[in-house]
This record gives structure tokens, C-alpha cells and sequence, in this order.
């Protein structure tokens, strides 16, 4: 669940793909690696204290840059990955020098609903989801 501006915020950035990022950082998510607006690194492989933010799982693709990302999890799947989170297929697009952006959350509520407790703290949040 998210604030309706996060997604609002994303689609404005410019950019064939743009990932919605937290700043604060949640131990069990997946992170990434932002400078200058450039995400460098996706995924759980990355380090706590060297992530820029938390990766919401909210990502915009324009047509070329959606065209991009299946020609890239196309080459995941062929590859043997059966069993990959997409961000496999972002880190080859990262190491291809695709350009990838970032938009940040600016404080703006969401929350992961994975478990029971986590569904009982996303009755709390929804009241600032606008």
C-alpha cells in the first residue's frame, strides 16, 4: 500500500525506467544504490550501510524502456534463472549502462504487506495514504 503521490511523483520523472525508492532503510527489503538521480545497484545483495534507500517494488517503464526490461528477463530466463526477483533483470540493464532513475518517496506513507503484523500496521498507516 502506498500514498497515491508516490506513484503520482514516479510517473513525472523523466526516463525510460524509474524506480520509487525510501530513503529510510528497512533491513528486510530489497535496497539500492543511488547518485545523482542514477540508480547503480538493485536488489538484496546490497550492503545496509552502502544502500541509498529502500526499493518499494514500484517501478515506471516507458514503451522502449518496457520493451528494454522483457528483452533483458527473456535473456534472465534463457539464461537458467528460473527463480530471479526482476531485479536480476535491472542489474543487467544497470550493467549494460542503461540508464536508470530514481524517485524518492519524500516521506510519503507506504507499507509491505508480507505477514499478519504487518498487515495490523497497515490499518495504522492507511489513514496517510491520501
Amino acid at each position: 500500500l502506498f500514498h497515491s503521490g508516490i506513484l503520482e511523483d514516479c510517473c513525472k520523472q523523466p526516463g525510460d525506467i524509474v524506480l520509487v525508492a525510501d530513503e529510510h532503510l528497512h533491513e528486510e527489503t530489497m535496497k539500492l544504490v543511488a547518485s545523482d538521480g542514477r540508480v547503480t545497484s538493485v536488489g538484496k545483495h546490497v550492503k545496509f550501510d552502502e544502500a541509498s534507500g529502500t526499493f518499494l517494488g514500484i517501478a515506471k517503464f516507458s514503451p522502449a524502456g518496457g520493451t528494454r526490461m522483457f528483452d533483458e528477463l527473456d535473456r534472465v530466463i534463457e539464461a537458467g534463472e528460473t527463480n530471479a526477483y526482476f531485479t536480476l533483470a535491472l542489474m543487467g540493464l544497470i550493467a549494460d549502462w542503461e540508464e536508470i532513475g530514481v524517485s524518492w518517496t519524500n516521506g510519503r506513507a507506504w507499507i509491505e504487506v508480507d505477514f499478519p503484523e504487518e498487515l495490523e500496521q497497515a490499518e495504522k498507516v492507511l489513514p496517510l495514504l491520501g
